[in-house]
């Protein structure tokens, strides 16, 4: 179900919103400022209208990608249904301001690349009211009883941080760390994994990293 008020200054507020998509119980709320700006823009005087045929093309093309989506998600297996809440605070206009939310659980998953138990997330982009502000996005993912055909771990956490500044800098910072692995036949108590990257716009072709690891009792 879903409910939207429609408030005063040109403001609309999703209070409520579920529904099941592939098996995922989805919630979503939020709040979007200068919400006019949303609606289909009029073709300007002389110019040329996008054509039907373009349009219908425009959309296929969409539903394709949805589809192939769809598809790939199908190879994930849950236990039971898991959750995902999404909150949004946005301002419609260009390079407006944005707060978007997103945290995950689900109690246990299986996929091609492995399994795992108790598996959650938490995201969040960002991105401010003044005119320069970058854009940032974090990832935050924990797991119990992780296995993959060659490295088993009691638990695992990891975190990503991401920055993209206006003239298309960016950086990602990010680190893991596993728990009790296992691989073959090497043991540890922890290992720790970190890394950088980063490029500017000058030289899109040129990234920087670095990556380090550490373990304990291997």
């Amino acid at each position: 179900f879903t409910d939207i008020r429609f408030l005063p200054d040109d403001q609309w507020e999703l209070t409520r919103f579920s529904a099941e998509v592939q098996g995922i119980q989805v919630d979503v709320s939020g709040l979007i400022t200068n919400a006019s700006l949303l609606q289909p823009k009029r073709t300007a005087p002389g110019k040329k209208a996008k054509s039907p045929k373009k349009r219908r093309r425009s959309v296929e093309k969409l539903e394709m990608q949805i589809y192939d989506a769809l598809r790939e998600f199908e190879k994930y297996e849950f236990v039971s249904p898991p959750e995902l809440t999404v909150e949004l605070r946005a301002d419609a206009r260009d390079k407006g301001e944005v707060d978007a939310r997103i945290n995950g659980w689900a109690r246990s998953l299986k996929s091609p690349l492995g399994s795992c138990r108790d598996f959650r997330l938490n995201g969040e982009v960002k991105r401010g009211s003044e005119t320069n502000s970058p854009v940032t996005a974090s990832l935050t993912i924990s797991a119990t009883h992780v296995e993959t055909q060659r490295v088993k771990s009691r638990s695992v956490n990891a975190f990503a941080f991401a920055t993209l500044k206006p003239e298309g800098d960016w950086q990602i910072l990010w680190n893991a760390g596993l728990k009790s692995p296992t691989l073959g036949s090497a043991v540890a108590t922890h290992v720790g994994i970190e890394g950088t990257a980063s490029c500017d716009a000058v030289n899109t072709n040129h990234i920087r990293a670095n990556v380090s690891l550490e373990s304990t009792d291997l």
